[in-house]
């Protein structure tokens, strides 16, 4: 199970630490000390459970969980020395809701309540096939929900990404092989190692004067074909 821990004291996120150190199903894959970078590390790394302080710097604890969840849904445990916010953090369906201090028995009682949660929506998303329909993307201002019916390509550019709508571009902190795993497979397609298509955007396939292939999207931006040229013509066939 992939956890991530977002508290503003170092001594919270050692004792985190130190109690996880005990699980042999545990992986923590992201330690933060404020809201906003916590928000991007959720984004970044999807993990399966979050361990999330109320209070901290820039975006409190309630408003972090408020963002992930319109483009995603980790189990969330609060663990806060604020009493008084239970009840809207359950509102917004927490796993759990750790007062601090708390016993390593309570802690071991959330944690196996956050992993049946979790292995139950495992069963719900392979029955489902569920797959991100927009993505959450951080801007200058803030963050901006973008549909994925809206993105005519996606570009690599080391551990980060490009995406291109009819009106913008956007620079997301996640590496290719990671956006392409959560976007729907019968919508966008891979031309090449770097570069992915929506495939409602193909406008046309054909070769440059030196022969290379290439995809024409409906922005007016091409696309290098290096594989699966059989394939894309057979998805274009099927598009739905």
């Amino acid at each position: 199970m992939r956890i991530l821990i977002a508290d503003d004291e170092a001594p919270a996120r050692a004792r985190l630490r130190e109690l996880l150190a005990h699980e042999n199903d545990i992986e923590i894959v992201g330690e933060y000390a404020n809201g906003d970078d916590a928000i991007d590390g959720a984004l970044t790394e999807r993990p399966d459970l979050i361990f999330l302080d109320i209070e901290m710097p820039r975006t409190n604890g309630l408003d972090v969980l408020q963002e992930i969840s319109r483009v995603m849904h980790p189990r969330v445990i609060f663990t806060t020395a604020h009493a008084e916010s239970a009840v809207e953090a359950f509102n917004l369906e927490a796993t759990d809701y750790l007062l601090k201090p708390f016993s390593r028995a309570r802690f071991a009682s959330a944690l196996q309540r956050a992993r049946r949660h979790v292995a139950d929506a495992g069963v719900e998303s392979d029955a489902n096939s569920a797959t991100t329909d927009r993505l959450l993307i951080k801007t200058g201002k803030g963050y901006r929900v973008v549909p994925a019916e809206d993105i005519i390509s996606i570009q690599a550019a080391a551990n980060y990404v490009v995406l291109r709508t009819a009106d913008s571009k956007h620079i997301m902190r996640r590496t290719l092989s990671q956006l392409v795993a959560e976007l729907c497979p019968r919508r966008f397609f891979r031309t090449s190692r770097s570069t992915v298509a929506n495939l409602h955007h193909v406008r046309e396939v054909s070769s440059t004067a030196s022969g290379h292939q290439i995809v024409v999207l409906s922005d007016g931006n091409e696309l290098p074909l290096t594989v699966g040229l059989r394939e894309l013509q057979a998805r274009l066939r099927n598009l739905a």
